[in-house]
């Protein structure tokens, strides 16, 4: 069974080159690793041109522009299709680290009915303690999910879930074949939820292996004033509405999706009138998250807000 991993690296070849050498080291060796960069700086470019050279099964792809990881798995797992027809495609972050013994603990259940993809548990090195929120089913008509099991203890040694995080899942050809590739136009956030629980949806499952563990980064919660991440919350909603569009079959449930949407929208624009920053910001925040309710709405897809031009205007 031929294995090609798929990762996506955006100026962070220092976390790349961990996760190539944690793939390098599988008990079970992976047959190609493909890594998409998307427009790194030079000085991260020239790291990822070393990396591939050291590391005989790697290659990579050197984008024009930041397409977000949604966009760089997309492109990944097509170029992987096309040159190496794999059986299995490992998709993770370049902040993904899997134990050495994982790739061996996944495929052991290879022979699972109607697999769409065996994912690992991810455990955060940083706070030393599962990620288990990443472990997600899918609940109040699409709009929102939550987290399958709330204790290590909890989890079965295999058990089927709806969706799942790109850190570590190994998706199956058949998957593949059915449903196709990620959504590039999502940009960032929500696409691997979205391509997972459309696996799902189209009659595979989606099992979780409790003894195949994958090692991952925690993610550092940033200060509502941080006026430059801003952007992230517009994409986040923006998909969600477009999810809550994709997985409901009626517009009852499109509509009670959206308005559950809107709700917690609403309780952000609130939070932002209150909160002691310049009036000028309260604008902005409020306006990105009109946005992004009005753009999913229409099905706006693609880097329709781009964080470098978005940014600038705080260094004005």
């Amino acid at each position: 069974m031929k294995v090609v991993v798929v990762t996506v690296t955006y100026n962070s070849s220092d976390l790349l080159k961990r996760c190539v050498d944690a793939l390098l080291k599988q008990t079970r060796k992976v047959d190609k690793i493909v890594i998409v960069d998307n427009n790194s700086s030079t000085e991260h470019k020239e790291k990822i041109e070393t990396i591939v050279k050291e590391a005989e099964t790697a290659e990579a792809i050197f984008m024009c522009e930041n397409l977000g990881g949604a966009g760089g798995f997309e492109k990944g797992m097509r170029y992987a299709a096309q040159k190496f027809s794999p059986d299995w495609y490992w998709i993770m972050d370049d902040d993904a680290f899997p134990s050495e013994n994982c790739l061996e603990k996944l495929l052991k259940h290879s022979d699972l009915p109607d697999i769409g993809c065996l994912t690992p548990l991810i455990y955060g090195v940083d706070n030393q303690a599962f990620q288990l929120y990443h472990h997600k089913k899918i609940v109040r008509f699409s709009s929102t999910d939550k987290t399958v099991y709330k204790h290590y203890k909890k989890v079965p040694e295999v058990s089927k879930i709806e969706a799942n995080a790109f850190v570590g899942p190994l998706i199956s050809k058949a998957a593949v074949n059915r449903v196709g590739f990620p959504d590039g136009g999502l940009f960032i956030y929500g696409d691997d939820t979205e391509y997972t629980h459309r696996i799902f949806c189209n009659g595979l499952n989606v099992y979780l292996i409790k003894e195949a563990v994958i090692n991952h980064r925690d993610v550092l919660l940033t200060n509502n004033n941080n006026y430059k991440a801003w952007w992230k919350a517009y994409y986040m909603f923006r998909n969600r509405v477009m999810f809550v569009d994709e997985f409901n079959s009626t517009s009852f449930g499109k509509f009670m999706g959206k308005m559950y949407v809107k709700s917690r929208l609403f309780k952000m624009s609130v939070k932002a009138r209150l909160r002691r920053i310049p009036k000028k910001y309260k604008k902005l925040r409020i306006e990105m998250l009109k946005k992004a309710y009005a753009d999913g709405k229409k099905g706006l897809s693609g880097k329709t807000v781009d964080p470098v031009v978005f940014n600038r205007q705080f260094d004005e």
